[in-house]
């Protein structure tokens, strides 16, 4: 199974006691360990017991992934419940409730929105780095009263989604959710500063060709693609419907037969 090359990143502790827990990362992930804060690669995961940090040198941006606080916990109060656009587009309804496979889960905010609304969610995403940061938030929330029932409906797959599903002979789930990265908009709004870095870490990911074909073979109900609301369509197919909100657009596809 194929994954990128992780060889910009470096696994520091955050303290002399992380030390342990930082080399144990890097062991089972096949990633560089050093115990200087300041290593000579463009990435760091900065490593403690409470929180896992993603770095780029020589900037500001630092970025932690936590469904408990923040972000994730705005979403889940105010984010608009069964009204919100990516509810409507995965088909949520009054007592129904789609399994859904996020394909390209990143930061895992999207699938912790859906979890929220009821849905049982597999993140899968094929970057070690976001692996390590996605079970780390999870854990982190399975320990938190708030969220622990939420956390119980996700579970984190690392792996290349094409190439899972191209193994698969059967639907693996109700809905298959995609959000492919795409050239990054100059924004300077601090709430898009993880997203900035994400798209630096992802920077040559493309998505898988045939994707979007191998999904609508192993999706039971729909495929709903992410984009910008004035973006191409993937793979330049035409969606069956849409939803939209102000700048995002989700294409929804029919499955075909496997």
């Amino acid at each position: 199974m194929h994954f990128i090359d992780n060889h910009q990143i470096t696994i520091v502790p955050d303290s002399a006691t992380d030390s342990d827990l930082a080399r144990t990362i890097a062991d089972q992930y096949d990633l560089e360990y050093s115990p200087n804060r300041q290593p000579s690669t463009p990435y760091r995961l900065v490593v403690s017991a409470s929180t896992i940090t993603l770095q780029l040198a020589s900037t500001p941006l630092r970025i932690v992934v936590d469904y408990t606080q923040g972000h994730a916990a705005h979403r889940r109060q105010f984010g608009g419940g069964l009204s919100q656009t990516l509810a409507k587009a995965i088909g949520l309804k009054k007592g129904h409730r789609p399994n859904v496979l996020d394909g390209t889960a990143g930061y895992g905010y999207d699938a912790f929105v859906l979890a929220s609304l009821g849905c049982q969610v597999t993140l899968v995403e094929r970057h070690s780095v976001l692996i390590i940061m996605l079970r780390h938030a999870l854990k982190q929330a399975l320990s938190h009263a708030i969220t622990q029932n939420i956390a119980q409906r996700m579970t984190v797959e690392h792996a290349d989604t094409f190439t899972l599903l191209t193994l698969k002979t059967a639907p693996v789930a109700d809905v298959i959710y995609l959000d492919p990265m795409y050239p990054s908009r100059k924004k300077s709004a601090q709430v898009k500063k993880e997203m900035q870095l994400l798209h630096q870490l992802l920077a040559n990911e493309k998505p898988s060709a045939g994707l979007l074909a191998i999904a609508r073979k192993r999706a039971k109900k729909r495929v709903v693609v992410k984009r910008p609301i004035s973006a191409e369509y993937l793979d330049d197919l035409i969606p069956h419907s849409q939803v939209k909100s102000k700048n995002t657009r989700y294409d929804i596809y029919l499955p075909t037969s496997a």
